[in-house]
């Protein structure tokens, strides 16, 4: 999927635009054991979003002009665990070479554009 195609709906959902400035997206689940399970969330429900066993997980693209003829590109990924049980578990998750992984592949698909 394409973030130009995030949908209002769905397991990831498009939470707001400044086209071509800025992007924000997110997806609330349980992705630090085992199998990852995706709740189905409308963006409108998402800040609200309550389930014990769950985390939010925000993501933002912002691009800004840096000196001629260059990008400046940010990445921020706040996270909030709706318990304090999901927030340990999270923050465990977190720090692991899977998500540095996850978030250098991201980057290096945006330095490609």
């Amino acid at each position: 999927m394409r973030l130009a195609d995030l949908p209002a709906n769905g397991e990831w959902v498009l939470l707001g635009e400044d086209p071509p400035h800025e992007i924000a997206f997110g997806a609330i689940g349980r992705f630090w054991a085992g199998e990852t399970v995706w709740e189905q969330i409308s963006a409108a429900r998402f800040a609200t979003f309550d389930r014990p066993g769950l985390a939010r997980i925000a993501c933002d693209f912002s691009l800004r002009p840096y000196g001629d003829g260059r990008t400046l590109v940010s990445y921020e990924v706040p996270h909030a665990g709706d318990r304090p049980e999901s927030r340990r578990a999270f923050l465990r998750y977190w720090p692991s070479p899977f998500v540095g992984a996850v978030l250098r592949s991201q980057l290096r698909v945006v330095a490609r554009m």
